[in-house]
């Protein structure tokens, strides 16, 4: 067991406040009109705590050995809020999107890599190996290049790969 790891541990009493705030706008500072109605007070980048903050604080305790069941009910109302039944108290939803702007493929990526080393691995150059996948494909021999070049690390300086590629073959 890791002395930090947050899936050995037991959920922060400030976490979960600060997970439920995120989830739904409500907290025992919430602030309230004449009539003592309490509002929602959703968090922000600019507010204290941040949203990011409260985003770290709902992972850790997601991700504890005790998070409670009204977080994990939450939860799930951001999925399917009549799952949940919390619909009503979960004013928000999931909206799963891209991390990178380029909507890579990574599944492609690796099949076109696997692709060019076989030929490579048969001795065929690099770059006929590169123009026999690019019109197997219908793409440029640019992006074959590309995708391929990205199957190495970018610290490995260029004499290691070699070594690296021959590793990759007796695998």
């Amino acid at each position: 067991m890791r002395k930090n790891d947050p899936r050995w541990q037991k959920a922060d009493q400030r976490d979960i406040q600060l997970a439920y705030l995120l989830l739904t706008g409500a907290n025992d500072e919430s602030p309230t009109d004449k009539n003592g109605v309490y509002h929602s007070r959703f968090l922000a980048r600019d507010t204290k705590p941040t949203e990011k903050e409260a985003r770290a604080a709902l992972a850790r305790v997601l991700l504890s050995i005790d998070a409670p069941r009204m977080i994990l009910y939450c939860v799930a109302a951001l999925f399917d809020p009549k799952t949940a039944d919390m619909g009503s108290i979960v004013p928000l939803r999931v909206d799963f999107k891209n991390l990178n702007q380029g909507h890579q493929d990574h599944v492609r990526d690796f099949t076109i890599g696997e692709l060019v080393e076989k030929l490579r691995n048969s001795g065929t150059p690099y770059s006929k190996a590169t123009e026999d996948v690019a019109a197997k494909l219908g793409m440029s021999t640019r992006q074959i290049q590309r995708i391929y070049a990205k199957r190495f690390p970018k610290s490995l300086p260029r004499t290691r790969r070699a070594e690296f590629r021959a590793a990759s073959r007796s695998k």
